[in-house]
């Protein structure tokens, strides 16, 4: 099934990239909506003129630049280590067991076989959670007439996944898309993405 659907999706993303791009221009750029737009764009053309300002922005990009390494190898980190302990977790749970007295030892066994069941549980919420969210995400963008709906729906299942900021972040391709069709749908989408 992923061999099939995988190039048409990836076609999907690459005309929603493309689109929202478009729409952003549309949006963001036209005097009639943003009044102030001349004057950041102005500003935005004299950072390319002066060398102190680019010297700071340089700056600014590479310390995030830098965060943002630290953190994908730190999350690398995380997924590595929870590979080892997902493919065999008898030895790492026997491992710890046997760092406790030998009195607490069945203590310790059962309150890790009840955090690990725990933690299935939530993992198996959050994931069908997204799959819900995904689903009607793509449903409700189908029915609102939004070109794009099934990447939309999937980039917000996987953004489900962040708490809080995911679910804003997968709405504003969304948002966009719906001002560019010159349709009163943005405030439907607004509403779905709820």
């Amino acid at each position: 099934v992923t061999y099939f659907a995988f190039p048409k999706l990836q076609g999907q993303f690459t005309g929603l990239q493309e689109r929202v791009s478009e729409a952003f221009d549309q949006t963001t750029l036209s005097k009639s909506r943003f009044p102030g737009v001349d004057k950041i764009k102005e500003e935005i053309r004299g950072i390319f003129h002066d060398q102190e300002r680019q010297g700071m922005i340089v700056k600014r990009v590479l310390g995030v630049a830098s965060s943002a390494v630290g953190a994908l190898g730190s999350a690398l980190i995380v997924f590595v280590l929870g590979l080892y302990l997902s493919l065999s977790p008898r030895t790492y749970i026997d491992g710890v067991i046997r760092l406790v007295p030998p009195h607490y030892r069945q203590l310790a066994h059962t309150v890790l076989e009840e955090i690990g069941g725990n933690l299935t549980r939530w993992l198996v919420g959050r994931i069908t959670t997204m799959v819900v969210v995904g689903g009607c995400t793509s449903v409700g963008l189908l029915i609102l007439d939004v070109p794009f709906a099934f990447p939309l729906g999937l980039l917000a299942a996987l953004l489900g996944w962040i708490p809080n900021f995911g679910p804003i972040l997968a709405a504003l391709p969304a948002v966009l898309l719906a001002f560019s069709q010159q349709s009163n749908s943005v405030l439907w989408v607004v509403l779905l993405y709820l």
